[in-house]
């Protein structure tokens, strides 16, 4: 039954990384256009999708690389020595090693997928990523109280300079440049069916 339960916990470690990796990488990503990632609905294997961006990322290959590297310089020479330390850790310092080593390297993960997250939006605030040319009812249109509100999709909808910013297969996130500083400030609209649910201002 031990058995058993080592092998689950042994295959579900890297799913849980993973999905650690992917999970901090969107929201990051999202929470640069104020957007709270669980406003997207996102399944496990579409966030599973975005951890290959964190370990596929320059950073996370560069420390990989070094760690690796380390680690082969600690063992080289084949005198035994380290297994020899290894043995003599006590229960307690086992335990202490292990934890200090898990929390370094979730929190590795972190500053990874969160580098990762803002140089995508980065890019979009830098219009390197794709445009989105937003198209809406006119119902949707007409039922706009707010006159500002209105003058800013109206603005948007004539520049056609809006960024896509994320969709999840119901919502789009769009980013509406301000036209004064169109870089630094803009409009995030949530867009349903054509018809905008949710308007936030935005800076980078």
């Amino acid at each position: 039954m031990d058995a058993k339960i080592k092998d689950l916990a042994w295959t579900a470690l890297p799913v849980a990384i993973l999905y650690f990796s992917g999970t901090i990488y969107i929201s990051s990503y999202l929470a640069r256009f104020g957007i709270d990632w669980t406003e997207a609905e996102l399944s496990l294997q579409e966030i599973l999708i975005f951890s290959f961006k964190v370990i596929t990322y320059p950073l996370f290959l560069v420390m990989f690389l070094v760690f690796n590297l380390l680690v082969v310089a600690a063992t080289w020479g084949g005198n035994g020595r380290q297994v020899e330390i290894a043995v003599n850790i006590s229960p307690l310092g086992k335990i202490s090693v292990g934890a200090v080593s898990i929390f370094a390297g979730f929190a590795f993960l972190y500053l990874t997928g969160k580098a990762a997250g803002d140089a995508l939006a980065e890019a979009v605030w830098d219009e390197k990523r794709a445009k989105y040319y937003m198209t809406l009812s006119k119902k949707s249109f007409d039922e706009i109280v707010d006159a500002d509100i209105k003058a800013s999709i109206s603005l948007c909808l004539e520049r056609r300079n809006s960024s896509h910013i994320f969709s999840d297969g119901k919502m789009t996130f769009v980013l509406c440049r301000s036209s004064n500083n169109p870089r630094q400030h803009g409009v995030v609209y949530s867009i349903v069916n054509n018809e905008v649910i949710g308007i936030r201002s935005v800076n980078r």
